[in-house]
């Protein structure tokens, strides 16, 4: 028989020794009271749980408005990406017709998107579409919600580059260009070629229709750009492109009572009409 020797020391652990090669009853009862301790010491409390829950929330709560931020700004670069393609074959088709415009609106075979309403197969007439192929993608600004079946073109021309066919809201107060060699001076970097238009405004013209008085502060009217996150997309003769931000809230969506589109002193409105016409 095995002769077991034990101390109790001050704080309570038990030695003992043993005269033994084997491991004593004592030793064995000490091992599986350490491996159930270091068993407990492995688990989470609830309220450690909770705290790692509530610091997980609060780091999503962080990073998701600037995820989100962040795919909203590649999209508009994507965006722009479309309009510097499609401003490509436009330019191909002004040297390959002789410096002549394609029209911004109208039935004609020579409109940049005939009949300018996304009626089916607008794409398809287009004169541009020789010039792109199979990329329909480029014709829609990829913010858009609505599918390419019901909206296969968001992007818009300014009126005043090209005009119309028939021109009926042509006028003598601002400058509509028909060739390309008529737009001189600060025009290539100060008037855009194309912009995104929103969902619920129809057509692929940009048109400002001038008025009595049209072009003075305190008879402003809206021409209902792209909002997409406060901006639209619009890129410019010379080449260049820019996402601009709105700045006044009447700029927003289009409310029900078109009365309203009347908006004296619109910062947001003076900005385009300034980069969409030249006054004669």
């Amino acid at each position: 028989m095995a002769l077991i020797a034990g101390t109790v020391s001050a704080s309570n652990e038990i030695e003992v020794t043993s005269n033994a090669a084997g491991p004593t009853a004592a030793q064995i009862y000490l091992g599986q009271v350490k491996r159930a301790v270091s068993t407990k010491r492995k688990a989470f409390t609830l309220i450690e749980l909770l705290v790692a829950i509530a610091i997980i929330a609060i780091l999503a709560s962080m990073l998701l408005p600037a995820i989100a931020r962040s795919r909203e700004k590649a999209r508009g670069i994507q965006c722009m990406n479309n309009q510097r393609q499609l401003y490509l074959a436009w330019h191909q088709y002004v040297d390959e017709n002789g410096g002549r415009l394609p029209f911004a609106y109208g039935h004609s075979d020579e409109t940049w998107c005939p009949d300018g309403f996304n009626s089916q197969g607008i794409i398809e007439r287009s004169p541009l579409r020789v010039y792109l192929g199979d990329a329909l993608n480029v014709w829609r600004c990829p913010s858009i919600s609505r599918d390419a079946s019901e909206l296969p073109v968001n992007q818009a021309m300014n009126f005043t580059i090209g005009g119309g066919n028939p021109d009926r809201h042509e006028t003598n107060e601002v400058v509509i260009h028909h060739r390309f060699a008529s737009i001189v001076g600060d025009e290539p970097g100060r008037l855009f070629l194309l912009t995104d238009k929103r969902e619920e405004v129809a057509g692929t013209v940009f048109r400002l229709i001038p008025y009595a008085g049209w072009n003075k502060p305190e008879n402003y009217r809206n021409p209902w750009p792209a909002i997409a996150h406060r901006s639209a997309a619009f890129f410019f003769l010379d080449g260049h492109s820019e996402i601009h931000r709105w700045r006044d809230p009447r700029t927003g969506p289009v409310p029900p009572i078109r009365e309203s589109d009347i908006q004296p002193f619109n910062k947001d409105i003076e900005w385009i009409n300034w980069h969409t016409v030249t006054l004669r």
